[in-house]
């Protein structure tokens, strides 16, 4: 089993983003064309992004794993994670909080998160930003306690 402590505030996996470049006009280019089944309006390209923030979190979980030994499991994953936060009204949501982590451990120390069948999570409230912290055990499914 492997244990994980990121020294980081927790961050929450952020909703994807969007950009759309374009829109056409229902029919064509002309302001007045007829409608064209073929041609519906609406944008032209779009482009779906995991925001910055998420990505270079994500990126710092891996290299905390990678750097703190952990290998790829093969099988049934199973991971405990305690999030240490700051009560507040921008209290990041606990399922929030395992997306970041499980993408960020995803090709370090498992290929792919459906292996993970066992979970267990909590978030610690502290008093002080400087105690914000993310601890995770990270291990094959059967190595964990389980409760009857």
């Amino acid at each position: 089993m492997y244990v994980v402590t990121i020294l980081e505030r927790p961050k929450a996996k952020e909703r994807p983003r969007i950009t759309v470049r374009g829109f056409r006009r229902s029919g064509g280019k002309e302001r007045n064309a007829r409608w064209n089944p073929d041609k519906p309006p609406g944008p032209v390209g779009a482009h779906v992004y995991t925001p910055k923030a998420t990505l270079e979190y994500e990126q710092l979980v891996a290299a905390e794993a990678l750097a703190q030994g952990v290998r790829k499991i093969e099988g049934p994953v199973g991971i405990e994670a305690e999030f240490y936060v700051l009560r507040g009204r921008s209290e990041p949501d606990a399922d929030n909080l395992l997306k970041a982590l499980f993408d960020g451990l995803k090709g370090v120390a498992y290929d792919d998160d459906r292996q993970i069948i066992y979970i267990d999570a909590k978030k610690v409230y502290v008093a002080s930003r400087s105690e914000q912290k993310t601890v995770a055990r990270i291990g094959k499914a059967d190595e964990f306690e389980r409760a009857p």
